[in-house]
Protein backbone atom coordinates (compact mmCIF):
# COMPACT_ATOMS: atom_id res chain seq x y z
CA UNK A 1 0.00 0.00 0.00
CA UNK A 2 2.80 2.38 0.93
CA UNK A 3 4.50 1.51 -2.35
CA UNK A 4 1.41 2.53 -4.30
CA UNK A 5 1.19 5.85 -2.43
CA UNK A 6 4.86 6.46 -3.16
CA UNK A 7 4.37 5.88 -6.90
CA UNK A 8 1.32 8.13 -6.91
CA UNK A 9 3.25 10.83 -5.07
CA UNK A 10 6.08 10.68 -7.61
CA UNK A 11 3.66 10.92 -10.53
CA UNK A 12 1.91 13.93 -8.97
CA UNK A 13 5.30 15.55 -8.31
CA UNK A 14 6.45 15.02 -11.90
CA UNK A 15 3.20 16.37 -13.37
CA UNK A 16 3.22 19.37 -11.05
CA UNK A 17 6.89 20.09 -11.79
CA UNK A 18 6.23 19.89 -15.54
CA UNK A 19 3.25 22.24 -15.18
CA UNK A 20 5.24 24.81 -13.15
CA UNK A 21 8.22 24.73 -15.52
CA UNK A 22 5.97 25.20 -18.55
CA UNK A 23 4.14 28.08 -16.87
CA UNK A 24 7.43 29.72 -15.92
CA UNK A 25 8.78 29.49 -19.48
CA UNK A 26 5.60 30.94 -20.98
CA UNK A 27 5.75 33.77 -18.45
CA UNK A 28 9.34 34.56 -19.45
CA UNK A 29 8.40 34.71 -23.13
CA UNK A 30 5.54 37.10 -22.31
CA UNK A 31 7.64 39.31 -20.08
CA UNK A 32 10.55 39.58 -22.56
CA UNK A 33 9.01 39.60 -26.04
CA UNK A 34 11.41 42.34 -27.05
CA UNK A 35 14.37 40.18 -26.11
CA UNK A 36 13.01 37.31 -28.16
CA UNK A 37 12.36 39.56 -31.16
CA UNK A 38 15.88 40.94 -30.80
CA UNK A 39 17.25 37.40 -30.84
CA UNK A 40 15.30 36.67 -34.01
CA UNK A 41 16.49 39.95 -35.50
CA UNK A 42 20.12 39.14 -34.68
CA UNK A 43 19.70 35.69 -36.21
CA UNK A 44 18.29 37.24 -39.40
CA UNK A 45 21.17 39.72 -39.56
CA UNK A 46 23.68 36.89 -39.22
CA UNK A 47 21.96 34.90 -41.97
CA UNK A 48 21.78 37.95 -44.28
CA UNK A 49 25.44 38.71 -43.63
CA UNK A 50 26.45 35.14 -44.44
CA UNK A 51 24.34 35.17 -47.61
CA UNK A 52 25.88 38.48 -48.66
CA UNK A 53 29.38 37.08 -48.04
CA UNK A 54 28.79 33.96 -50.13
CA UNK A 55 27.07 36.02 -52.83
CA UNK A 56 30.09 38.32 -52.96
CA UNK A 57 32.45 35.35 -53.26
CA UNK A 58 30.56 34.03 -56.29
CA UNK A 59 29.51 37.30 -57.98
CA UNK A 60 32.92 38.95 -58.22
CA UNK A 61 34.75 35.98 -59.81
CA UNK A 62 31.87 35.60 -62.31
CA UNK A 63 32.17 39.26 -63.26
CA UNK A 64 35.93 38.98 -63.72
CA UNK A 65 35.52 35.86 -65.86
CA UNK A 66 33.07 37.71 -68.12
CA UNK A 67 35.38 40.74 -68.37
CA UNK A 68 38.37 38.55 -69.21
CA UNK A 69 36.28 36.87 -71.92
CA UNK A 70 35.37 40.28 -73.33
CA UNK A 71 38.99 41.38 -73.23
CA UNK A 72 40.01 38.27 -75.13
CA UNK A 73 37.30 38.97 -77.73
CA UNK A 74 38.57 42.47 -78.41
CA UNK A 75 42.17 41.26 -78.31
CA UNK A 76 41.18 38.84 -81.07
CA UNK A 77 39.63 41.68 -83.08
CA UNK A 78 42.68 43.92 -82.78
CA UNK A 79 45.04 41.02 -83.54
CA UNK A 80 43.04 40.30 -86.69
CA UNK A 81 43.46 43.93 -87.75
CA UNK A 82 47.25 43.76 -87.27
CA UNK A 83 47.47 40.54 -89.30
CA UNK A 84 45.19 41.89 -92.04
CA UNK A 85 47.15 45.14 -92.23
CA UNK A 86 50.44 43.24 -92.52
CA UNK A 87 49.08 41.12 -95.38
CA UNK A 88 47.45 44.03 -97.18
CA UNK A 89 49.84 46.31 -99.01
CA UNK A 90 46.97 48.59 -100.06
CA UNK A 91 45.65 49.23 -96.57
CA UNK A 92 43.45 52.31 -96.79
CA UNK A 93 43.46 54.82 -93.95
CA UNK A 94 40.64 57.22 -93.10
CA UNK A 95 40.25 60.21 -90.83
CA UNK A 96 38.15 59.93 -87.69
CA UNK A 97 35.33 62.45 -87.14
CA UNK A 98 35.44 64.92 -84.27
CA UNK A 99 32.74 62.90 -82.48
CA UNK A 100 35.25 60.06 -82.12
CA UNK A 101 37.34 62.28 -79.83
CA UNK A 102 34.35 63.82 -78.06
CA UNK A 103 32.95 60.37 -77.19
CA UNK A 104 36.26 59.44 -75.55
CA UNK A 105 36.16 62.54 -73.34
CA UNK A 106 32.53 61.79 -72.42
CA UNK A 107 33.24 58.21 -71.34
CA UNK A 108 36.23 59.33 -69.26
CA UNK A 109 34.02 61.77 -67.36
CA UNK A 110 31.46 59.01 -66.86
CA UNK A 111 34.12 56.93 -65.15
CA UNK A 112 34.81 59.81 -62.76
CA UNK A 113 31.13 60.24 -61.90
CA UNK A 114 30.79 56.47 -61.34
CA UNK A 115 33.74 56.56 -58.96
CA UNK A 116 32.17 59.45 -57.02
CA UNK A 117 28.85 57.60 -56.77
CA UNK A 118 30.61 54.64 -55.20
CA UNK A 119 32.49 56.92 -52.79
CA UNK A 120 29.26 58.52 -51.59
CA UNK A 121 27.75 55.09 -50.91
CA UNK A 122 30.79 54.38 -48.73
CA UNK A 123 29.79 57.49 -46.77
CA UNK A 124 26.11 56.36 -46.64
CA UNK A 125 25.10 59.38 -48.72
CA UNK A 126 22.60 57.67 -51.02
CA UNK A 127 21.14 60.92 -52.30
CA UNK A 128 24.44 62.19 -53.71
CA UNK A 129 25.33 58.70 -54.94
CA UNK A 130 22.02 58.57 -56.84
CA UNK A 131 22.71 61.97 -58.43
CA UNK A 132 26.13 60.88 -59.67
CA UNK A 133 24.70 57.62 -60.96
CA UNK A 134 22.20 59.67 -62.98
CA UNK A 135 25.08 61.74 -64.35
CA UNK A 136 26.88 58.52 -65.29
CA UNK A 137 23.77 57.21 -67.07
CA UNK A 138 23.38 60.47 -69.02
CA UNK A 139 27.06 60.45 -70.01
CA UNK A 140 26.74 56.79 -71.05
CA UNK A 141 23.77 57.64 -73.26
CA UNK A 142 25.68 60.61 -74.74
CA UNK A 143 28.60 58.29 -75.52
CA UNK A 144 26.25 55.86 -77.28
CA UNK A 145 24.68 58.74 -79.24
CA UNK A 146 28.10 60.06 -80.21
CA UNK A 147 28.97 56.69 -81.74
CA UNK A 148 26.03 57.03 -84.10
CA UNK A 149 27.27 60.53 -84.99
CA UNK A 150 30.67 58.98 -85.77
CA UNK A 151 29.07 56.43 -88.09
CA UNK A 152 26.95 59.11 -89.74
CA UNK A 153 29.99 61.30 -90.44
CA UNK A 154 31.91 58.31 -91.81
CA UNK A 155 29.07 57.45 -94.17
CA UNK A 156 29.00 61.08 -95.34
CA UNK A 157 32.74 60.69 -96.04
CA UNK A 158 32.05 57.52 -98.11
CA UNK A 159 33.51 55.21 -95.46
CA UNK A 160 31.18 52.20 -95.28
CA UNK A 161 30.88 48.95 -93.36
CA UNK A 162 30.13 46.81 -96.42
CA UNK A 163 29.84 47.29 -100.14
CA UNK A 164 32.13 48.36 -102.94
CA UNK A 165 33.24 51.49 -101.06
CA UNK A 166 34.13 49.62 -97.86
CA UNK A 167 37.65 48.69 -96.85
CA UNK A 168 39.11 46.21 -94.38
CA UNK A 169 39.94 49.08 -92.03
CA UNK A 170 36.43 50.57 -92.14
CA UNK A 171 34.72 47.18 -91.74
CA UNK A 172 36.82 46.35 -88.68
CA UNK A 173 36.15 49.80 -87.21
CA UNK A 174 32.37 49.54 -87.54
CA UNK A 175 32.36 46.00 -86.18
CA UNK A 176 34.50 46.69 -83.12
CA UNK A 177 32.65 49.89 -82.20
CA UNK A 178 29.30 48.10 -82.55
CA UNK A 179 30.37 45.22 -80.30
CA UNK A 180 31.68 47.64 -77.68
CA UNK A 181 28.46 49.65 -77.90
CA UNK A 182 26.44 46.47 -77.37
CA UNK A 183 28.30 45.75 -74.12
CA UNK A 184 28.00 49.41 -73.09
CA UNK A 185 24.20 49.24 -73.43
CA UNK A 186 24.33 46.33 -70.98
CA UNK A 187 26.36 48.55 -68.67
CA UNK A 188 23.76 51.33 -68.91
CA UNK A 189 21.02 48.85 -67.96
CA UNK A 190 23.12 47.83 -64.94
CA UNK A 191 23.53 51.52 -64.04
CA UNK A 192 19.77 52.09 -64.17
CA UNK A 193 19.11 49.10 -61.90
CA UNK A 194 21.84 50.27 -59.51
CA UNK A 195 20.43 53.81 -59.46
CA UNK A 196 16.93 52.52 -58.61
CA UNK A 197 18.31 50.40 -55.76
CA UNK A 198 20.38 53.34 -54.53
CA UNK A 199 17.29 55.56 -54.45
CA UNK A 200 15.51 52.80 -52.48
CA UNK A 201 18.47 52.76 -50.05
CA UNK A 202 19.29 49.14 -50.81
CA UNK A 203 22.99 49.98 -50.63
CA UNK A 204 25.02 51.25 -47.70
CA UNK A 205 28.60 51.28 -46.48
CA UNK A 206 27.95 47.78 -45.08
CA UNK A 207 26.32 46.42 -48.24
CA UNK A 208 28.00 47.68 -51.41
CA UNK A 209 28.20 44.54 -53.52
CA UNK A 210 25.79 45.69 -56.24
CA UNK A 211 27.34 49.10 -56.78
CA UNK A 212 30.86 47.65 -56.57
CA UNK A 213 30.08 45.19 -59.37
CA UNK A 214 28.47 47.92 -61.45
CA UNK A 215 31.41 50.29 -60.94
CA UNK A 216 33.95 47.59 -61.80
CA UNK A 217 32.14 46.71 -65.03
CA UNK A 218 31.71 50.35 -66.04
CA UNK A 219 35.37 51.18 -65.41
CA UNK A 220 36.28 48.12 -67.46
CA UNK A 221 34.19 49.39 -70.39
CA UNK A 222 35.89 52.79 -70.08
CA UNK A 223 39.39 51.30 -70.02
CA UNK A 224 38.49 49.05 -72.94
CA UNK A 225 37.37 52.04 -74.99
CA UNK A 226 40.56 53.98 -74.21
CA UNK A 227 42.53 50.97 -75.45
CA UNK A 228 40.43 50.82 -78.63
CA UNK A 229 40.71 54.59 -79.08
CA UNK A 230 44.52 54.47 -78.97
CA UNK A 231 44.58 51.38 -81.17
CA UNK A 232 42.38 53.01 -83.82
CA UNK A 233 44.35 56.23 -83.62
CA UNK A 234 47.83 54.73 -84.04
CA UNK A 235 47.35 51.30 -85.65
CA UNK A 236 44.32 51.29 -87.91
Amino acid sequence: MQKQYLILFILVFVVLSFYLIRKYLSKISQVNPEKNSNSVKISKEIIERDLSYHKSKSAKPMLWISMISMAMLFAGFTSAIIVSKADNENWIYFDFPIWFYISTIVILFSSISMHLAKKFIEKDSNKLAFQFLLITIILGLLFALSQFFVWNDLVDSNVFFTGSNSTAASSFFYLIVAVHLFHLIGGIVALIVTAIKTASKKYSSKDMLGIELCATFWHFLDILWVYLFLFFLYII
